[in-house]
């Protein structure tokens, strides 16, 4: 058996090492680029800036490079030149440099031209093999303008460099067309994956990938609780291996086709539909797989919001589109326009851009991620395919297929043709000393930053004005500066007037003139550390300009990613909080509904407990009525008891060994000599009135009895009995009960208290006494005032024998003075009566 030995490995070219770091950057297109580029420097004055600027590209690995001087090295360029030394006296400034730098590196070419600028520019296309040019100042004003328009009409960029003591400023002018293909994007933001409208090979390798993602034995998750791993994979048609292991792009291809057969065929489109879509392809993952085992869903859910937008052109892409160099091609038109037009039937014809072919990292087998590789490459293939017989097609066309475009330039459009980027450049503004300064439209802007303090639009004027003042004096003169200090008052006023501003310019003429005056101290000379750092910067700016890749595209594309996840975050919180805001909202809502229903029970209950209070005056009103009715009937009772106790004391023959057999003077004498009882009880007035709360205590002296005391009768052995709540009935008749050594002295005429008390005595009647007789008011009390109604009080008159009557109440007292004192005891009219027997009033009343 014969063993054949590989072939060793092709390790990176010199070059390659070389250039290992810069090729990161600019890749393997940019570095040929810059290493066919020709680089023309006008060199002038002291020419540091320059020298600087073309050290940082021989570095680099610039093809060619020529300094156009025609002064001779002096002592004064040896303190500022670095490529210079004392050998270098009197030689040619131009040669000089030119052997220096390129010991700098071998890769680059030089060239030295020892002519004024006016010289060279006498011959016809002089400026014609060069594709950049630096120019430093102290050029002669028609000189420059000879320049630029010859650069402006060749689409050549040239660069304006100005360096003196401190300060420096470098400008662009980039053609009227400079196309950018390779804008070296961010290789996430090229990806396209077509998800929305896959072509038949995806679509299929698709179905092959997915079968029986979602079958086997027991597809719900609670007939697989408890089964072991071997168990749960054997109840799947695909083992957890082959579901972890599919590509999330085929996994979104698969659930966007469950999505259309559930929305008409739509694909998810606003930001809810592809949060519920991102549900939907989340909800496939298995939950049983090891940890990291369904990574490929974690993927595929990340990469939604992003992958599920229609394919839409950038605003520079419909710039060039749109541009008339676009529209109408011509045989002179450039590669770069061709191609632009091919792209646009494409687009026109697909809607689609052609597929850049490239296919982001995921997990998925080796075998399987090459196949899906394949597939995207293949399909890019055919688009670049279609482009390319249209670039063809419009050659013959165009007349110019003897020197067709290459397939590589075709390819790096078709690829970056999302991203790439049209700058038109403008001309060179310089002051002239005629026609002065034109700003056009940038007036109002320039205005607005030259009156910013912290702007440095002030020193970009004091550079206008010291380049304007070179072609009238020379900058060392002794009236240098004041010439300057005019230009620069001269281009103030001419932007004051473009951008119609009635703002005093003392201020910014103060300011430029500080400026102008640290530039004549500098005497137009270069410091070299100033110009050593403005010489990197343009180097760097010339790089971008030559190798067509535009480093700020990229980080402009990286903030734009960034502002774009930061705008989706933004989107999903205001999305969140405008659902937090309507649920709040709701709730407010229903709890004013609550509150409004509340109000409405507290107003019925307020209205319930006013009428309950109503009907409990009202019942509060019936008992008090009740009590009073009650109390009448106990009134009624007492007033009854206490008469007959009257009756019985003042009856039987004590009176009479001391009023004789005299009837006439018997009455009289007790009427006028008649005892009061004493009643200590507090009794409520509550006269017919309605007068509540009077209350009169009355403690009335004993006065009528108290002479009876010798005849032995004593009212405080025997005080007359008050009835209470448990009151005692009073003795019944002929069981008196005063002591048996008072005896009862017979009454003149009258039968003996013996026979007296033998007779049974009935209770004459209370007459027409009624509730309505005491006017519904209960009198608190004991004895003669318990429960006796005191009404309003009449005027009785004196009773000096003769009582007027007073209807039917009861215990009724005659006011104060009347005789007899305010105590008065209803006795019945019955039992009273006249000398000639007759009742005194006549009627049922008591006294």
């Amino acid at each position: 058996m014969v063993s054949t030995t590989p072939p060793p490995l092709q390790g990176p070219s010199s070059k390659e090492k070389k250039y290992d770091r810069q090729l990161r950057l600019w890749a393997a297109s940019g570095q040929v680029a810059l290493e066919k580029a020709h680089v023309l420097l006008v060199n002038s004055g002291p020419g540091v800036v320059g020298v600087e600027t073309l050290k940082n590209l021989v570095l680099p690995g610039i093809g060619n490079f020529t300094i156009l001087d025609e002064a001779e090295v002096t002592e004064s360029d040896l303190g500022v030149n670095f490529f210079l030394d004392e050998g270098s006296l009197g030689q040619s400034r131009a040669k000089r440099c030119c052997e220096l730098l390129e010991e700098l590196n071998p890769d680059a070419r030089g060239n030295h031209i020892n002519k004024s600028v006016e010289a060279f520019l006498s011959s016809a296309d002089s400026l014609r093999h060069y594709t950049l040019v630096l120019l430093t100042p102290f050029i002669g004003t028609s000189a420059l303008s000879e320049i630029h328009q010859y650069t402006h009409a060749n689409n050549i960029p040239s660069f304006h460099l100005h360096s003196v003591g401190f300060y420096s400023r470098f400008s662009l002018v980039l053609p009227l067309v400079f196309p950018i293909v390779d804008t070296h994007p961010d290789p996430t933001s090229t990806t396209d994956l077509r998800l929305l409208n896959p072509w038949p090979e995806l679509t299929e390798s698709m179905l092959e990938q997915t079968a029986g993602i979602d079958e086997g034995k027991s597809d719900s998750h609670e007939n697989r609780v408890g089964l072991g791993t071997e168990e749960t994979e054997a109840a799947y048609t695909m083992s957890d291996y082959e579901h972890g292991h599919i590509p999330y792009v085929l996994l979104l291809l698969y659930y966007l086709e469950k999505w259309r057969t559930t929305h008409n065929g739509v694909n998810p489109q606003s930001y809810r539909e592809k949060k519920d879509f991102e549900k939907l392809v989340k909800g496939g993952a298995r939950t049983n797989n090891s940890e990291g085992g369904e990574e490929n869903y974690d993927e595929a859910a990340a990469t939604i919001l992003k992958s599920l937008n229609p394919p839409t052109l950038s605003a520079a892409l419909k710039d060039i589109f749109e541009a008339e160099e676009c529209k109408n091609l011509v045989t002179e038109s450039s590669n770069f326009w061709i191609i632009a037009n091919a792209i646009h039937q494409f687009y026109n014809q697909h809607s689609e851009l052609p597929l850049p072919g490239s296919v982001p990292d995921m997990k998925a087998k080796s075998a399987d991620y090459i196949k899906l590789q394949n597939i995207y490459k293949s399909k890019a293939r055919d688009d670049i395919a279609e482009v390319l017989t249209t670039v063809r097609r419009t050659e013959t066309r165009l007349g110019r297929s003897k020197d067709p475009i290459e397939e590589k330039e075709i390819e790096a459009f078709c690829k970056g043709a999302g991203f790439v980027k049209l700058v038109r450049g403008r001309p060179l503004h310089t002051v002239h000393t005629k026609t002065g300064k034109r700003w056009a439209d940038r007036a109002k802007f320039a205005w607005q930053e030259l009156n910013d303090p912290d702007s440095q639009m002030a020193l970009y004027v004091a550079f206008l004005a010291q380049e304007a003042a070179i072609g009238e004096a020379d900058a060392e003169s002794e009236g240098f500066e004041e010439t300057a200090q005019r230009f620069a008052k001269e281009i103030i006023d001419s932007l004051r007037r473009e951008a119609m501003s009635e703002h005093s310019t003392d201020e910014i003429d103060s300011r430029v003139n500080q400026v102008l005056q640290e530039m004549a101290r500098a005497g137009a000379g270069e410091l070299h550390n100033v110009s050593a750092i403005t010489g990197g910067i343009v180097a760097q700016e010339v790089i971008k300009v030559i190798t067509k890749h535009v480093y700020q595209e990229y980080l402009a594309k990286t903030l734009t990613d960034k502002y774009t996840t930061l705008s989706s975050q933004m989107d999903k919180i205001i999305h969140d909080a405008n659902t937090e805001i309507s649920s709040l909202h709701n709730k407010l809502s229903s709890l004013q509904l609550e509150q409004t229903d509340l109000q409405k029970k507290n107003h019925e209950l307020v209205e319930a407990f006013r009428e309950k209070s109503r009907k409990h005056i009202q019942t509060q009103e019936l008992y008090d009525k009740l009590k009073r009715r009650t109390l009448l009937s106990q009134v009624q009772n007492a007033a009854s008891d206490t008469v007959d106790q009257a009756i019985h004391s003042s009856s039987g023959n004590r009176f009479s060994d001391r009023l004789g057999n005299n009837p006439e003077r018997q009455y009289t004498e007790f009427l006028n000599e008649r005892p009061t009882f004493n009643l200590h009880q507090t009794m409520d007035n509550e006269g017919s009135g309605g007068g509540r709360g009077r209350r009169t205590s009355m403690a009335p002296p004993l006065h009528g009895w108290a002479k009876y005391a010798d005849q032995g009768f004593s009212l405080q052995n025997e005080p007359l009995a008050t009835p209470t709540q448990h009151r005692e009935r009073l003795p019944a008749p002929g069981r008196s009960t005063r002591p048996p050594e008072y005896p009862p002295a017979p009454l003149g005429g009258l039968a003996p208290n013996n026979q007296h008390n033998q007779t049974p005595m009935h209770r004459q009647p209370l007459g027409n006494l009624s509730g309505n007789a005491l006017n519904n008011s209960a009198i608190s009390g004991y004895g003669m005032s318990a429960g006796m109604k005191a009404g309003r009080q009449q005027s009785l008159g004196p009773l000096n024998g003769d009582m007027r009557n007073t209807g039917s109440r009861v215990g009724q007292r005659p006011s104060v003075g009347v005789a007899g004192g305010p105590n008065f005891v209803g006795i019945p009219a019955s039992t009273l009566r006249a000398p000639n027997n007759t009742p005194r009033h006549g009627g049922n009343g008591y006294y």
